[in-house]
């Protein structure tokens, strides 16, 4: 067997269409739509509370089946990246137990025995019997990236963990919960002696519910011009613990750290034109 990238390039390409089977294009603004808002007085005449209105259908079923087929591709391209690691150690002729247990490591936490003591990558089944790869392989860890004085490779640290969390909910639980979500807000500024102050609403949104509440202790100039152009900006988002972010950011994000994995741990293989991140 000779070694090659090519298999990981088009489950990287795949990943991609997927990526722009949903938004549509291979780049886009962060928002997805903008909404003026209804303003309601308050009964003692110094505050307002504003209300999104009727959403844009959202199709979650579709976004959430597409963003696991997604994840998967990636996560995949990874460990077929480790797989061809090993066709070039052995070169062509990979072991039985080599094969089985090769894949990409993407460990959170630090691994280490009952006593505390560090379980070198020579032990880690998916990668010992690799050589020099193991060391990058290692310092990638999502455990051990993100106190690496390289901001890059802390970025792709992170990367991975999120990679890992997400492909594994919807490989091995459930489908994602895919919602419409605001992510930001224009928001006025007034002079202190006003005691302006709002109580805005950030992240999964329904339609016709109130997203802010503007309070202040003397009517604020110029305020009906605000109030008319106050509008909330409004994103698809995952709503999954710890990753309640935009999905279209989210899937760059994990899409980019991947090609750069592979960027990385290139170098054994026949040059070979990888996807372009998005």
């Amino acid at each position: 067997m000779t070694p090659t990238l090519e298999g990981v390039a088009l489950k990287i390409e795949r990943a991609y269409e997927h990526f722009v089977s949903l938004v549509g294009e291979p780049v886009r603004s962060v928002y997805t739509d903008v909404y003026a808002l209804t303003a309601k007085p308050d009964p003692d005449g110094l505050g307002y509370r504003f209300y999104i209105g009727e959403l844009k259908e959202l199709d979650s079923d579709r976004w959430a089946v597409v963003l696991g087929d997604f994840f998967f591709n990636l996560r995949s391209a990874l460990d077929q990246l480790v797989y061809q690691l090993h066709v070039v150690q052995f070169s062509g002729m990979v072991p039985d137990d080599a094969e089985r247990d090769s894949a990409f490591p993407i460990k959170s936490a630090k691994p280490v025995t009952k006593n505390g003591v560090f379980v070198p990558t020579t032990k880690w089944n998916q990668i010992r019997r690799l050589g020099n790869e193991r060391a990058l392989i290692e310092r990638l860890q999502p455990y051990n990236a993100r106190d690496d004085a390289d901001a890059s490779i802390r970025e792709i640290g992170w990367r991975l963990a999120s990679l890992d969390r997400l492909n594994n909910i919807d490989k091995h639980r459930r489908l994602h919960v895919v919602r419409s979500a605001i992510d930001g807000a224009a928001h006025p500024i007034f002079s202190p002696e006003v005691g302006f102050g709002t109580d805005a609403h950030f992240g999964p949104v329904e339609s016709n519910t109130q997203v802010d509440h503007w309070r202040y202790l003397s009517r604020p100039p110029r305020l009906a011009e605000e109030i008319s152009a106050h509008c909330a900006f409004v994103d698809i988002s995952l709503d999954e613990p710890g990753e309640q972010d935009s999905v279209i950011m989210k899937m760059q994000a994990l899409y980019n750290g991947v090609v750069d994995v592979v960027e990385l741990l290139a170098t054994p293989f026949p040059a070979i034109r990888l996807p372009e991140r998005l």
